[in-house]
Protein backbone atom coordinates (compact mmCIF):
# COMPACT_ATOMS: atom_id res chain seq x y z
CA UNK A 1 0.00 0.00 0.00
CA UNK A 2 1.21 3.50 -0.85
CA UNK A 3 2.33 5.60 2.11
CA UNK A 4 -0.37 8.00 3.27
CA UNK A 5 0.17 11.73 3.64
CA UNK A 6 -0.49 13.50 6.93
CA UNK A 7 -3.69 14.95 5.45
CA UNK A 8 -4.94 11.51 4.48
CA UNK A 9 -4.15 10.13 7.94
CA UNK A 10 -5.98 13.09 9.49
CA UNK A 11 -9.11 12.17 7.51
CA UNK A 12 -9.03 8.61 8.85
CA UNK A 13 -8.59 9.94 12.38
CA UNK A 14 -11.56 12.27 11.92
CA UNK A 15 -13.71 9.43 10.60
CA UNK A 16 -12.66 7.26 13.54
CA UNK A 17 -13.50 10.01 16.00
CA UNK A 18 -16.92 10.51 14.39
CA UNK A 19 -17.69 6.76 14.37
CA UNK A 20 -16.86 6.54 18.07
CA UNK A 21 -18.94 9.66 18.85
CA UNK A 22 -21.96 8.29 16.98
CA UNK A 23 -21.61 4.84 18.58
CA UNK A 24 -21.40 6.34 22.06
CA UNK A 25 -24.29 8.72 21.32
CA UNK A 26 -26.42 5.66 20.55
CA UNK A 27 -25.19 3.97 23.73
CA UNK A 28 -23.81 1.00 21.78
CA UNK A 29 -20.78 -1.08 22.62
CA UNK A 30 -18.26 -1.96 19.93
CA UNK A 31 -19.75 -5.46 19.95
CA UNK A 32 -23.27 -4.11 19.33
CA UNK A 33 -22.08 -1.97 16.43
CA UNK A 34 -20.29 -5.01 14.99
CA UNK A 35 -23.54 -7.01 15.13
CA UNK A 36 -25.54 -4.22 13.52
CA UNK A 37 -23.09 -3.66 10.65
CA UNK A 38 -21.51 -7.06 10.07
CA UNK A 39 -18.07 -5.45 10.52
CA UNK A 40 -15.72 -7.37 12.81
CA UNK A 41 -15.25 -5.86 16.28
CA UNK A 42 -11.48 -5.68 15.80
CA UNK A 43 -11.92 -3.70 12.61
CA UNK A 44 -14.34 -1.26 14.28
CA UNK A 45 -11.69 -0.69 16.93
CA UNK A 46 -9.16 0.11 14.17
CA UNK A 47 -11.67 2.47 12.54
CA UNK A 48 -12.20 4.31 15.83
CA UNK A 49 -8.42 4.64 16.30
CA UNK A 50 -8.13 6.08 12.81
CA UNK A 51 -5.88 3.31 11.51
CA UNK A 52 -8.25 1.38 9.23
CA UNK A 53 -6.71 2.63 5.99
CA UNK A 54 -8.00 -0.03 3.56
CA UNK A 55 -11.68 0.03 4.45
CA UNK A 56 -14.08 -0.37 1.54
CA UNK A 57 -16.65 2.40 1.08
CA UNK A 58 -19.41 -0.18 1.50
CA UNK A 59 -18.34 -0.53 5.14
CA UNK A 60 -18.66 3.22 5.68
CA UNK A 61 -22.12 3.04 4.15
CA UNK A 62 -23.05 0.24 6.59
CA UNK A 63 -21.84 2.39 9.48
CA UNK A 64 -23.80 5.45 8.40
CA UNK A 65 -26.93 3.37 7.77
CA UNK A 66 -26.73 1.92 11.28
CA UNK A 67 -26.29 5.44 12.71
CA UNK A 68 -28.98 6.86 10.40
CA UNK A 69 -26.73 9.71 9.28
CA UNK A 70 -25.50 10.82 5.84
CA UNK A 71 -22.06 9.61 4.80
CA UNK A 72 -20.86 13.22 4.70
CA UNK A 73 -21.23 13.46 8.49
CA UNK A 74 -18.41 10.97 8.99
CA UNK A 75 -15.94 13.43 7.50
CA UNK A 76 -17.16 16.62 9.12
CA UNK A 77 -16.50 17.97 12.59
CA UNK A 78 -19.47 18.41 14.87
CA UNK A 79 -19.84 21.97 16.04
Amino acid sequence: MKKLSKGQKDIFKLIGKRVKEERELKGWSVEELAQKTGIRKEYIQKIEKGIAYGLAWSKYVKLTMSFKIPLSELVSEKL
